[in-house]
């Protein structure tokens, strides 16, 4: 447990300024998770299996720093490591003696995920001269993590259920949010492709529901609609979007109510859809 401040002493003591912070943590990750691994077979104690998941992504995280790569690489990293972990976890569920491993895995493989976001943030606020957080790459990262959260959800890794499926249409908006970014899309041309991503969701909430799987089709449904929302929201804040493409936000705000309210009969939803035709209607008075 003491191998990380071993090699904080080694550096800071010894080999500063001749080795570089970045050489030191990545060789002493290594050496970290070489010692927990064995000890985490030897000894059959989750303990050690926690520490040698933490060290597999510090390992991860520390060649990105090595390798001086761009600040996305550092989530790509951590991304990686929690399918890495995910696999892992796979392969014990068939080893005998492996229960230990289990868990320490499953919450290492979920904690990549934040950590992917955060290490990216850090690195990319202490780069200079970046204009943009919202790369081509950093695109990739977040559809990544979306996948990674609809594997998790076929597969039943981590047993969170339906909860997976409605992050990882979190990170499949903020990757379509990216790309818009990334790419240089109008206003309008965005709005538009948030509003048939709500549209897919709510043909995905219709599939979902025909298969009895009532939470998941919920969320699509809940999600699609927010969504809506937000988007008329913004373009009618904004100067440069004609009413009518707001109006046309409005009628698909009516639609969806309409569409989930016969869907599972929530007389809330009746009365939601009947105060939306203001919405739609507004733009064109």
């Amino acid at each position: 447990m003491l191998i990380p401040f071993n090699g904080w002493a080694w550096y800071d003591l010894v080999l500063k300024p001749t080795v570089s912070p970045e050489t030191v943590w990545f060789f002493t990750s290594i050496v970290a998770v070489v010692v927990w691994a064995f000890m985490a077979m030897f000894f059959k104690k989750s303990f050690f299996a926690y520490l040698f998941a933490a060290g597999f992504l510090s390992v991860s995280e520390s060649f990105v720093s090595i390798s001086h790569l761009s600040f996305e690489f550092y989530s790509l990293a951590a991304i990686v490591s929690g399918f890495v972990l995910m696999l892992a976890h796979r392969i014990s569920l068939n080893m005998k003696d492996a229960e230990e491993f289990k868990e320490p895995l499953v919450i290492a493989s979920f904690a990549s995920i934040p950590l992917a976001v955060f290490a990216s943030l850090v690195a990319f606020s202490n780069g200079i001269n970046r204009e943009n957080f919202f790369t081509p790459l950093m695109t990739v990262n977040f559809f990544m993590a979306a996948f990674y959260f609809l594997a998790s959800y076929w597969t039943g890794f981590g047993k969170i259920g339906s909860f997976a499926m409605v992050i990882s249409k979190v990170f499949l908006l903020l990757g379509i949010f990216s790309f818009c970014f990334a790419a240089e899309v109008s206003l309008l041309v965005g709005l538009y492709i948030f509003m048939v991503t709500a549209i897919g969701f709510g043909i995905s909430g219709f599939l979902l529901k025909m298969g009895k799987l009532e939470e998941e089709s919920i969320s699509s449904y809940s999600i699609g609609t927010l969504m809506l929302f937000a988007v008329y929201l913004i373009g009618f804040a904004s100067s440069t979007i004609p009413l009518n493409h707001i109006g046309i936000c409005g009628l698909l705000i009516v639609a969806f109510l309409w569409h989930t309210y016969f869907q599972f009969g929530i007389t809330l939803l009746l009365y939601l859809k009947n105060a939306s035709w203001f919405l739609a209607l507004l733009p064109f008075l």
